[in-house]
């Protein structure tokens, strides 16, 4: 670099990331100045001169950010941390009814907060958020046929419903346990969009399903549902003795918020029910009757 002669010259000496200025030489000679400073002026220049900084790496520290279904956790994965320097960590619930269920900090838990900060760090560390999901809902599908005994029919049975104005999760699906003492054989539960199948599961038979009210539940894998659709739902009954209508004085009756119960044939109860193998119901039962009964879905609001 050219100087005019008695003018002056400024140098500022930055480090990367990780590293510190380690020395700065002006003219061979470390100038302690300049390495605290950062910067260095050759002043009323009269003749050449040279300056070369020299870096070091710093000690480093990680530290491991993880976060749940249902919120974040700013800034995740591995941070490199500086030693002796502060790095905090913002914890955020998905809105929608999540709330954080805790954070452990190298696995010890510091409560349900909102941020944490590790001061002057000189080891490794990690920190991970859980989040609570908001109440799911039970939702009866399966409107059960006429009036009478239990039956041992072969049927796919259900009903049509739609959506509200939002997207739902289906969480789990499930099949009716009369007795609460387990099912006698497994039960095919599905949901259809038009003909497609868009989500199926299997309730196993005996108590192997999650007993929720009434009803043994599987999971179904969190299938998103559009909002304003309508689907089919069904159930296979496999030879299983199923009720005809609901008994009284009936099974615990889920919530049937968000979903209207649609219409088949213009039968406002929707019921509907296919012969043979599982395949979607689509056959119209006149003389249908209500019932929490039969197949289930347990969904949850979508964050």
């Amino acid at each position: 670099m050219s100087v005019a002669d008695g003018g002056s010259q400024t140098f500022t000496i930055a480090a990367n990331a990780h590293y510190a200025i380690s020395q700065v030489l002006v003219d061979g000679v470390n100038n302690p100045g300049a390495v605290s400073a950062g910067s260095y002026t050759f002043s009323s220049v009269t003749a050449d001169h040279t300056i070369a900084a020299g870096f070091s790496a710093l000690p480093t520290h990680t530290i491991t950010a993880s976060a749940g279904t249902g919120g974040t956790i700013t800034t995740s994965g591995a941070v490199v941390v500086d030693d002796g320097k502060d790095q905090s960590f913002t914890i955020t619930a998905t809105p929608g009814g999540y709330t954080i269920a805790d954070v452990l900090v190298d696995g010890v838990s510091v409560g349900a907060v909102t941020s944490y900060i590790f001061g002057a760090n000189s080891a490794d560390h990690t920190i991970a958020a859980s989040f609570t999901a908001p109440p799911p809902h039970q939702q009866p599908m399966l409107i059960s046929r006429g009036a009478g005994a239990w039956r041992t029919d072969t049927f796919t049975i259900g009903t049509t419903f739609t959506t509200g104005s939002d997207q739902v999760y289906v969480m789990k699906l499930g099949y009716v346990d009369r007795d609460l003492d387990g099912l006698n054989t497994s039960h095919q539960v599905g949901i259809w969009q038009g003909s497609t199948l868009v989500v199926s599961a299997t309730v196993p038979a005996g108590t192997v399903g999650e007993l929720i009210g009434d009803f043994r539940y599987v999971m179904a894998g969190l299938t998103v549902l559009a909002a304003n659709t309508t689907y089919t739902v069904g159930a296979y009954t496999a030879g299983d003795a199923w009720p005809d209508s609901a008994p009284s004085p009936g099974f615990d009756a889920p919530d049937f918020s968000g979903f209207t119960v649609g219409q088949v044939g213009g039968d406002p109860r929707g019921a509907c029910y296919s012969t043979g193998s599982f395949s979607q119901p689509t056959i119209h039962w006149s003389n249908s009757g209500n019932g929490n009964v039969g197949a289930v879905v347990l969904y949850q609001d979508l964050p």
